[in-house]
């Protein structure tokens, strides 16, 4: 679910640095490559404000996610 803006709770949960809330929010099936309408991800959101957990738990499942859909 987004709002007017295309931002959803991976992205609210990148922004403010809540690691754990991005934990959970990806084990439930988060798309990890949504795009705000300005075209914006969850990931570079985390990186602009220096939130290095989280761009770690981010960069991670996209890299488990190329390799899945390569290996599979």
């Amino acid at each position: 679910m987004a709002d007017s803006q295309g931002i959803r709770p991976i992205h609210a949960a990148a922004l403010e640095g809540m690691d754990n809330v991005l934990s959970d929010l990806l084990h439930a099936g988060s798309e990890v490559n949504a795009l705000t309408r300005h075209g914006t991800t969850a990931l570079s959101v985390a990186a602009a404000r220096g939130h290095t957990k989280v761009d770690y738990s981010l960069s991670l499942r996209l890299l488990l996610d190329f390799l899945f859909t390569v290996c599979v």
